[in-house]
């Protein structure tokens, strides 16, 4: 039995019972009495680890896109910096640095589309 199907059997019971009820288990002979209020205390609380539990899914998943997405950046930030060290420690003469620019920074708008 899930958690889930276990609160909608324990929501069942409460549905079924006033203030106070006695849970009887048929199998050992025995007979708990539950406060209402301790028993409605333990619906909730269950039903929040329920949400919790989505919630960290939801969360887990949001973590990974945003772990993908630093590495993507990292690469892009790499290879900017390596296009700025070429263009900085170029000894040609101004034009050719100039043209030497434009092929770099064209590849990289290439690569980021």
């Amino acid at each position: 039995m899930t958690d889930k199907e276990r609160l909608e059997e324990i929501e069942e019971i409460e549905e079924e019972v006033g203030n106070g009820f006695a849970i009887e288990d048929l199998d050992l002979n025995t007979m708990t009495v539950v406060n209402r209020k301790h028993f409605n205390w333990l619906i909730q609380q269950a039903e929040r680890v329920q949400e919790l539990k989505h919630d960290k899914e939801h969360l887990e998943l949001i973590k990974d896109r945003q772990e993908e997405e630093y590495r993507n950046l990292h690469e892009q930030n790499k290879r900017y910096r390596e296009v700025i060290e070429q263009l900085y420690n170029y000894d040609g003469d101004v034009q050719a640095h100039s043209a030497l620019a434009d092929m770099l920074c064209g590849e990289i708008l290439e690569e980021s589309e």
